[in-house]
Formats: structure tokens, sequence, C-alpha cells
């Protein structure tokens, strides 16, 4: 995860500030011009592009960027990981995928039969099945109703449904999920307004007036302008926004599978780190025909 905050450079920012966004967000903040929009608008896409190894070339463009911006914070979020069991390539099929009662898709969906770690439960009516990736410590997270379009009931009450990655267990498992790429870019700005506004009740670093002075002591305060995520995340045979690796010998293929997971409905998915916790999710609902 690639995080920078560009302040414009009519505020003195102070040092403390500097070594504290560093340590506790792991972000850099630098000072710029913002009436040269062209020049920082390539600025900023540049760095992002170099910090995702080119897998998201533009986080940031004209509308982001004027000469009355102040502050901008920028988050490139970007994972690339191999699968500990790569999907051999020869099993990957077409598979109609369901996108609700009316319509369906033929796509590209990838198969294995292993032992993954996995669960079924009645009582929440969905599948949950653990991908692990070849550094162990971070792991994808599958989802799936039982029912086939019970996706609105499980993010309704989706804090249900996620402590049950501690309660998995291995069993020989029948997977079947579709290789597909996610890229989208999220403005935080009004998510963060409402939390702020409504459930903290406190005043928001996006309105005039805001408290800036740990930050600098120039005045006015600053206004923040934007916060821009975007995400960039592609899932196929050999893992994550899957570079070139060496292959990994699956062991127990011929482990009669149990259990079926045929992703070819509405379903949530999470990468997460053992330390850190979730740092991805997403949801899989219309693939593109």
């Amino acid at each position: 995860m690639a995080t920078n905050l560009y302040i414009s450079d009519k505020y003195h920012v102070k040092k403390q500030f500097k070594n504290f966004s560093k340590k506790v967000f792991r972000a850099t903040t630098e000072v710029v011009n913002f009436n040269e929009t062209k020049k920082v608008i390539n600025y900023i896409n540049d760095w992002v592009a170099n910090q995702t190894k080119h897998n998201i070339k533009e986080i940031v463009s004209s509308p982001d960027i004027h000469k009355g911006t102040e502050i901008i914070a920028v988050n490139g979020l970007y994972f690339n990981g191999d699968w500990l069991y790569p999907f051999d390539p020869t099993f990957t099929d077409r598979i109609r995928f369901h996108v609700n009662n009316n319509k369906s898709i033929l796509i590209n969906m990838m198969r294995s039969e292993n032992k993954f770690k996995y669960r079924k439960d009645a009582v929440l009516k969905a599948q949950f099945l653990e991908l692990p990736f070849y550094d162990q410590d971070v792991i994808m997270t599958f989802i799936l109703p039982t029912t086939r379009f019970g996706l609105d009931k499980i993010e309704e009450n989706i804090s249900d449904y996620l402590p049950h990655r501690r309660s998995l267990n291995y069993h020989a498992v029948s997977v079947t999920i579709p290789i597909f790429k996610v890229e989208c870019n999220i403005d935080l700005v009004a998510i963060l307004k409402n939390v702020c506004t409504f459930q903290m009740g406190v005043r928001t670093p996006f309105s005039i007036g805001a408290d800036f002075s740990r930050m600098s002591d120039t005045t006015p305060s600053p206004v923040v302008g934007n916060i821009i995520q975007k995400t960039f995340l592609e899932i196929n045979e050999k893992g994550a926004t899957a570079a070139a690796s060496t292959a990994v010998v699956i062991e127990g293929r011929n482990v009669p599978p149990r259990n079926i997971f045929l992703a070819n409905k509405p379903f949530l998915y999470y990468l997460w780190h053992k330390k850190v916790g979730i740092f991805f999710i997403g949801r899989y609902t219309s693939p593109k025909e």
C-alpha cells in the first residue's frame, strides 16, 4: 500500500507532523505548488506508477487537482502474490455465472481440487473458503451464499461473517472461482465526512475552520480537498496480480473432494494478513461480458 500526502507550498509544514505521518500512517508528506496543476498531476501519477510497478498508472486527473487545492491525500493499493497452490490453467473452463434470475454470462473460471480451509454454515447460509498465498501470512477468503442471490443479506450482517475465518478447518474441496480483475477509484471524502459528522460529532477536516494547528501554524487553516484511493487487483491461476513464479507441486490432488465450492453467483472476498488484519474487501457481482 502506497500513501502520500500533498500539501500546498503556501503552508509551512511542521517537522513533527511529517514524522508522525510517516510513523503512524506510513505516509510521506510533500509540499507542492498546486498552481502548476499539470506538473503536480504528472508527478503524483509517476509516483504511484513506480510504487505499484505500473499496475496503477493514473490515480489523479485535472478534476481532482486545481489551483485552489490545498491538501490531497493519495493511496494506491496494490498486492502481488502467488497462490501457495497455483491453479492448473489447463483446468480453466468457460462456465456460466448467474448475475440474477434473468441474466447469466459465460466466463473463464479456474478450478482446483485440494485440501483447503473451508466451512459450510447452515445458519448463516454461506460457504467460507480460504486460499493461501505463497507468503502464508496473506490469505484470500471467499464468502459464497448458499442461496443463489443471498449476497445482500451477507452484506447487511457482515460482522457476523468475518469472525468465521477463525473457525475454518481443512477439508477436501473442489474449488471453481472466476478469473477477474478489479480496478477502481474511491473518493473517501464523502465517506469520512459522514463518519466524522454523524458518528463522531466532530468538525471535519473538509470544512472551513478545521483545526490543522499540529500540521502548520500558517493561517487560515487549509481544507482537505480530496482523499483518493485507487485499487488494482487481478485474480488468476497463478495468484493475485500474478507475476512469473516457480510452480509449486500440489499435494493431495487425488483426494476425492467431499465439498464443492462453485462461485457461479455473486460473492464477497477479502484479503487479510495474519498480523495486520483485513486490508481489502470486495464483491463480485457482474463480470464483464
